[in-house]
């Protein structure tokens, strides 16, 4: 748990930095330590990495200017976050999603 959350965490440091090689790395390897019957056995804790997760890499997608892209994983998290009462920051990813959809044209007045 504590390496998945570092990950997120460093990528998003280095999304900041306009380091996308090594945070797209780096979310990748959390997603990928975050698939069902993967490394954590938790699954309370899994859902919430994972959903931390795609949050995040819907950031990056949304920085990288790929906007459906962006859509899919933030609707992804929102999915989890939906279904756990375990989330940190379901408000999080709806700002984002809103802050997507609008760049994409697609909210009403």
């Amino acid at each position: 748990q504590v390496f998945t959350t570092s990950c997120n965490t460093l990528a998003m440091n280095c999304l900041q930095k306009d380091d996308y090689m090594k945070a797209y790395e780096l979310l990748k390897k959390a997603e990928l330590l975050t698939e069902p019957r993967g490394y954590l056995t938790d699954d309370k804790a899994r859902l919430k990495l994972r959903a931390v997760t795609f949050n995040n890499l819907g950031c990056f997608y949304k920085r990288r200017g790929k906007l459906h892209a962006a859509l899919q994983y933030l609707d992804k998290a929102l999915k989890i976050e939906l279904s756990s009462d375990e989330v940190d920051n379901p408000a999080g990813t709806h700002l984002n999603l809103c802050a997507t959809l609008s760049q994409l044209g697609r909210h009403q007045p």
